[in-house]
């Protein structure tokens, strides 16, 4: 048996359902906008930047309307979402521990890159117009293939993974210029619950990408997302406390990526830049340590370490059970081999790029972005005092894809 055995479920922690966390998630979210000012919270945050090394959050109107945006987000996922049942929680502790012996025994926790399979571009990929946008000025079309990746066989929850039909194909919006004149192409990962064009195009400034900086754009669907959403989706989902599912959904994101990466270099681009936002901005790190050099790297508020995520986002009366404390340190172990922090990008740090919001109530900043900086030993980070949602709409958005775009040849116009 590992030493890792967690095969217990948090006991006494009420888990199915909540009706009380879910109709107590707006109050208790104006309530922690409130407290987020309070001297001894701010005074500890301010300290906890400062010990990270990044720049303190500041006080300010457009601080707190940051930070309330983001605690309404959070209170929407609460109830949006059911929190796994006692019965959910026995099996997810027995997949983690069964996991623990499986990772070990095929040394992918000794050597994380092992896990990843090197991918070849997609043989069958498909590519249709799609209509329907053209009246906004954009040409779009839609690539289709089939996703290849699957979980290991002895790999707990892989049947469950694979049973989600819709997933084993691979989608992407594509926006591109017409000639065979070499461009710079960006390939961009949306976050959690996107992945719909009308919005998307709008968040990563499609339009200017490609009418002003001459870019041919590409945007993938990630697991479980839009129209890879299993038909009975109440369930599924990803990112995920479910941490097999976790895992795969980060496996599978970043080989379908790299799949997606290996079709455009065979389009001949002048240069490739990688952005992802969120949950896409995790997804970009990963596969900046798992690829060959690309033009331009850039992770905007991006989510680098789930475990710590699910950690801080639990309810404290579940928090602190000691089964719950097991199987989160379980989980940090096995999220070892699809984390970012387990490999160092072969992309140089001068043309790695981070944005991040230092009243992100979603991420926290020190915990996700200070360390993928870190990590990355890059000095391109833009630090604004802004939140994980208020950020979207900030000009340093902007300024950092510009800036990535500008790394990868982008010195053509339409």
């Amino acid at each position: 048996m590992s030493d890792h055995s967690v095969t217990v479920a948090p006991s006494g922690a009420p888990t199915s359902p909540q009706p009380e966390l879910k109709l107590g998630a707006l109050p208790k979210a104006l309530l922690r906008s409130a407290a987020y000012f309070t001297p001894p919270r701010f005074i500890h945050r301010r300290r906890m930047h400062r010990s990270a090394g990044i720049p303190r959050p500041g006080a300010s109107a457009l601080a707190a309307v940051s930070v309330l945006a983001d605690e309404v987000v959070l209170a929407g996922f609460k109830i949006t979402r059911n929190p796994p049942t006692d019965e959910a929680w026995e099996r997810i502790a027995g997949e983690v521990d069964e996991a623990l012996e499986l990772f070990e025994q095929r040394g992918w926790l000794d050597d994380p890159r092992s896990f990843h399979a090197t991918p070849n571009p997609p043989s069958d990929i498909d590519a249709r117009d799609v209509r329907r946008w053209e009246r906004l000025g954009l040409r779009w079309e839609q690539l289709r293939w089939t996703s290849t990746w699957q979980p290991d066989p002895d790999d707990p929850g892989a049947e469950r993974w694979m049973s989600y039909d819709r997933n084993h194909r691979g989608s992407a919006w594509l926006l591109r210029h017409e000639g065979d004149q070499p461009r710079p192409w960006v390939v961009v990962l949306h976050g959690t619950e996107q992945g719909r064009l009308l919005v998307d195009q709008r968040v990563f400034r499609a339009k200017h990408l490609h009418e002003d900086l001459g870019c041919n754009v590409v945007m993938p669907l990630l697991p479980l997302h839009a129209s890879r959403r299993p038909r009975i989706a109440a369930t599924t989902g990803f990112p995920t406390l479910d941490v097999l599912d976790n895992v795969h959904g980060l496996a599978q994101s970043a080989y379908d990526v790299r799949c997606l990466l290996g079709w455009v270099r065979d389009q001949q681009p002048s240069g490739v830049a990688l952005v992802g936002l969120s949950l896409g901005g995790g997804v970009a790190a990963l596969v900046a340590g798992l690829e060959e050099p690309l033009g331009g790297v850039a992770g905007l508020v991006p989510a680098v370490d789930f475990p710590d995520v699910f950690h801080r986002q639990t309810p404290h009366m579940m928090r602190n059970e000691a089964a719950f404390v097991r199987l989160d340190a379980s989980s940090r172990t096995l999220h070892q081999v699809v984390s970012p922090m387990s490999f160092e990008p072969a992309t140089p740090p001068e043309r790695l790029h981070i944005l991040a919001g230092l009243s992100d109530r979603l991420l926290d900043p020190c915990a996700q972005a200070g360390r993928l900086a870190a990590h990355w030993g890059t000095d391109n980070v833009r630090w604004v005092h802004q939140g994980h949602v208020t950020h979207m709409g900030s000009g340093a958005l902007v300024e950092t894809i510009d800036d990535v775009v500008a790394g990868c040849g982008a010195d053509q116009r339409a």
